[in-house]
């Protein structure tokens, strides 16, 4: 996995990795995490849990349409019941990401998209060692989020707008060195010794769910003109916030009018918080957020969407112009 990196830091940046495998190797939301999986096989001398923080990730994703990129800004705490400092975090997405950077004591890494997959990470990895009884052990990093703060300024541009991403938290363990000569031993890798959630990262929308609803006034074609690409017809849970992604549908010669999409949810007009993605993924992808005088509720939405066009069975002489319209009855969920 390549690691966009300046070449002035790849030294530091690789010592720092292999510290951390060898130890164990628009838009606000806080979602419940919990521990991964199963670490009874591990044979790691003195090896130390990493998974006792208690991660709150809050996240905005800002547009700008002049360079069409995503601005995505991650808020990182620690709550109170945390017992250890927060020194990890792996971001698992699918969009590319053009650049990322973290706040001073952090380094950010991007990973190069492999198999249509991409990811970031932020960590803070102490530069010295201190000696134990089973060797040498990292110190931690001076910026470690302790338990009862947080931290801000991790940042990450992208080409591609906003969809659910893992994410898989750490904190710092003291969990010593071994040497060349020790034999091969379990080490559980970092996606299990943690506590994983969910925030929002780059996207790659990939898979058309439903063409929608053939509602009293589509023609048999006007349907096709646009596909919903992560809810269904038959109703789809989705987390807080509540991500719609849509595309417009022209793959049969159907003509639809982007210009002319229109969205309610919840019967309050929406339209303008779908923003345009690339053109391999989504047209159009909105995010809604809970909150006081947001239209998006607890529990079962409504979203109705609009678009004309012209279908390819149907004459130019038709005026005006059909429309497609849908509706999409989801669920918004508090927690994964």
């Amino acid at each position: 996995m390549q690691l966009i990196k300046p070449i002035d830091a790849q030294l530091i940046s690789f010592r720092i990795r292999l510290t951390a495998f060898i130890a164990s190797s628009l838009f606000g939301t806080s979602v419940a995490f919990s521990q991964v999986g199963d670490t009874s096989n591990v044979t790691y001398p003195g090896w130390k849990s990493s998974d006792k923080v208690s991660p709150a990730i809050t996240v905005t994703a800002g547009y700008d349409s002049t360079s069409r990129t995503y601005t995505y800004g991650y808020v990182i705490a620690n709550e109170t019941s945390a017992t250890q400092g927060i020194d990890k975090i792996d971001l698992d997405f699918t969009g590319p990401t053009l650049s990322a950077s973290a706040p001073s004591g952090w380094d950010a890494w991007l990973y190069q998209p492999i198999g249509g997959r991409s990811g970031a990470t932020f960590s803070s990895f102490g530069d010295d060692y201190i000696s134990s009884a089973q060797g040498l052990v990292p110190n931690p990093g001076a910026a470690l989020i302790v338990p009862g703060t947080s931290q801000s300024s991790y940042t990450i541009t992208s080409l591609y707008p906003p969809g659910y991403s893992r994410t898989y938290t750490r904190g710092y363990a003291g969990v010593p060195l071994l040497s060349d000569s020790s034999p091969p031993v379990i080490q559980p890798a970092d996606t299990t010794d943690s506590q994983r959630g969910w925030t929002l990262g780059p996207t790659r929308y990939t898979t058309v769910v439903t063409q929608g609803t053939q509602e009293a006034g589509d023609l048999s074609r006007s349907n096709r003109f646009l596909v919903f690409m992560n809810v269904d017809t038959l109703g789809s849970v989705l987390r807080a916030p509540a991500v719609i992604a849509v595309k417009f549908d022209n793959t049969s010669g159907d003509l639809p009018i982007r210009a002319s999409f229109r969205a309610l949810l919840n019967g309050v007009d929406v339209t303008s918080l779908f923003r345009p993605g690339p053109s391999d993924g989504a047209d159009l992808v909105a995010v809604f957020e809970l909150g006081a005088g947001k239209p998006v509720v607890v529990g079962s939405n409504t979203l109705k969407t609009f678009v004309t066009g012209l279908p390819s069975t149907v004459g130019v002489n038709i005026y005006p112009s059909p429309v497609d319209t849908d509706t999409i009855i989801f669920t918004v969920a508090t927690a994964p």
